[in-house]
């Protein structure tokens, strides 16, 4: 028996036009922010600025599947 316990995504908020957003790890891109640092970001869709996301995870309900 699978039971599915939580399912992780991204989340943030652009600071150009203020849309928060959700997306999938498809949807992301490791750019590097510092020296030895990379940073998840991802693109709006609203004005096409780079946005920082970062992991959260999603609650589901468990239920059974046979």
């Amino acid at each position: 028996m699978i039971r599915i316990i939580s399912k992780i995504k991204y989340q943030g908020k652009c600071d150009a036009c203020g849309i928060g957003i959700t997306c999938e790890k498809e949807d992301v891109t490791n750019i590097q922010v510092g020296m030895n640092e990379l940073g998840n970001f991802v693109e709006c869709p609203i004005c096409g600025e780079k946005i920082r996301v970062t992991e959260y995870t999603e609650q589901i309900q468990k239920r059974s599947i046979k």
